[in-house]
């Protein structure tokens, strides 16, 4: 049986549903020259064969909340249990295995703007009490979402075609304008009250919910979801939509968490801005305060090589400064909305001693010595830095 894959009107739909919203399916049938009936159908075989799923991007900023990406290495026979200290921080939205120079996991957190402190001190007792060797963490902008577009794909031969070196070329000649959310906030304003963030939750795990089902969980009507849902869009706390499959259906591909430095603010938005529009990547951020930036991609295995030598060929044209890598294993990944439960009166909750003792109860069976703790004492943030190719 043949493997299914995506042709040139496919990615054409996808693109148009970014543009014009998943609930906009008559706009989005006009711009694609195609019947609403053509359109139904093509969703349910896209559903069907490649897991095709819809999600709304809310912009943890204007929560009040800032993104915090870690790669906690665990100590050999402590994997389960670094796991479920992870999740003890219910302020968790991602976790996946990964494997490489470290064995462990990386973890994706928006952690209230107040209680940064804290969640470092929280990263650090992962080391203290055995169950994590190391902890690397950095804190970014909203992880931009790139959705599929026609870009490498060949109508004539309906396949991808991976143009590497055309890719390092563009770089040079890419404008070094970004998107809002690849730009460093200059606070982190709380813009929503707690019917709000109800809504961007459901909204966060089906961008197609409908307004009716939301206002019969509020006890409120349709029209003053509608209300609300354009007072979102009006600010900002919605940034997009994602289109959520495996485009490399027929090809083997690894998934793969990538930091990349440059040595100046030009190269890194003319790099970054390169990347708004290519298949394998999945999300961009850059990391506060730095001319850096982390990239999820997919990478095809026979494509891995070509993409390996643009980076060198970048590093030695003195446009990449330096890059690390890792894999994740995406059968083992999970994820969740934020963490809405916590978000009371206009304010969130954050139980940092409850945090550290959940830490301590679940590593009691470690044999190795731990440090006695005051867990009501806030040390200063740790700065582990990042971890940088050799």
């Amino acid at each position: 049986m043949l493997q299914p894959k995506l042709d040139s009107l496919d990615i054409e739909i996808l693109a148009a549903l970014v543009a014009c919203g998943p609930r906009k399916l008559a706009e989005v049938a006009r711009k694609t020259s195609i019947s609403p009936t053509t359109l139904h159908y093509r969703l349910k075989t896209l559903a069907s064969h490649f897991s095709l799923k819809f999600f709304t991007n809310v912009y943890h900023v204007n929560l009040g909340l800032k993104k915090a990406i870690l790669l906690a290495e665990a100590e050999p026979g402590q994997e389960e249990t670094l796991l479920k200290c992870l999740k003890a921080n219910g302020f968790w939205i991602y976790l996946a295995p990964i494997y490489s120079v470290i064995q462990g996991y990386l973890g994706v957190y928006t952690i209230p703007k107040d209680n940064v402190v804290e969640f470092e001190q929280f990263l650090k007792e992962l080391q203290d009490v055995g169950v994590a060797r190391s902890v690397q963490h950095v804190w970014t902008t909203s992880l931009r979402r790139v959705n599929l577009t026609g870009t490498w794909f060949d109508s004539a031969t309906e396949k991808w075609k991976f143009q590497f070196e055309t890719w390092v070329n563009e770089i040079q000649r890419q404008s070094s304008e970004l998107p809002y959310t690849l730009i460093d906030p200059e606070q982190f304003p709380i813009l929503a009250d707690e019917t709000d963030v109800f809504i961007l939750k459901e909204l966060e795990k089906n961008a197609m919910v409908s307004f009716s089902e939301l206002a019969k969980n509020l006890g409120i009507t349709p029209q003053a979801v509608k209300h609300r849902y354009r007072k979102l869009l009006k600010l900002d706390l919605i940034e997009g939509f994602e289109i959520h499959l495996y485009p490399f259906q027929t090809m083997p591909f690894e998934a793969f968490y990538f930091v990349f430095t440059f040595e100046s603010h030009e190269k890194f938005a003319r790099f970054a801005a390169s990347l708004l529009d290519k298949p394998l990547v999945v999300s961009l951020g850059k990391i506060l305060g730095q001319n850096s930036m982390i990239a999820f991609l997919y990478i095809p295995l026979q494509e891995f090589k070509g993409f390996m030598k643009a980076l060198s060929k970048l590093r030695a044209m003195g446009w990449l400064k330096n890059y690390f890598y890792v894999h994740l294993d995406l059968d083992g990944d999970m994820r969740q909305t934020f963490s809405y439960e916590y978000f009371k009166q206009g304010s969130w909750i954050y139980n940092h001693i409850q945090h550290i003792r959940t830490l301590q109860t679940l590593s009691k069976q470690n044999t190795r010595p731990q440090k006695p703790k005051d867990i009501q004492e806030i040390e200063k943030p740790v700065n582990l830095g990042v971890v940088e190719a050799a």
